[in-house]
């Protein structure tokens, strides 16, 4: 499963793909630090899903989703720091055809050093369960 991810911050691009890649059969094949860049990997590559975070410069990750879906129904799991699953953004989201959205896994003891694990355990399951579709 070719994974895409989508963050503006270069240490939690590099925190997923070294927590995501070579487990359960995912490959992190393509990474974007805003959106453009990211509708430009999606032409590139065959993904078959995408990590989206929602605050990023040059078109935010509303917008993002937006054009994804006018030409992918690829599946799009947002991780925000700023989006409860409930709040305004989250359900924007969701509307506009996110599959699922994620509070970014962190806190203050989160490092690189120990983040795969925990990064993993958390999102490892939700990205499987679209394997299958």
């Amino acid at each position: 499963m070719n994974l895409l991810v989508v963050d503006d911050s270069s240490f939690m691009r590099t925190a997923l793909r070294k927590a995501l890649d070579g487990h359960g059969g995912l490959r992190v094949v393509a990474t974007a630090s805003n959106g453009q860049l990211a509708l430009e990997r999606l032409e590139q590559h065959n993904i078959h899903l995408v990590t989206l975070d929602l605050e990023m410069p040059i078109m935010d990750g509303i917008e993002t989703l937006k054009e994804i879906r006018k030409r992918s129904k690829v599946p799009i799991i947002v991780l925000s720091a700023v989006t409860p699953r409930g709040g305004e953004l989250a359900l924007e989201a969701l509307s506009l055809g996110a599959d699922e959205v994620l509070a970014k896994p962190g806190g203050q003891d989160f490092n690189l050093e120990n983040s795969e694990e925990k990064i993993r355990d958390y999102l490892l399951p939700r990205i499987l369960q679209f394997q299958a579709g």
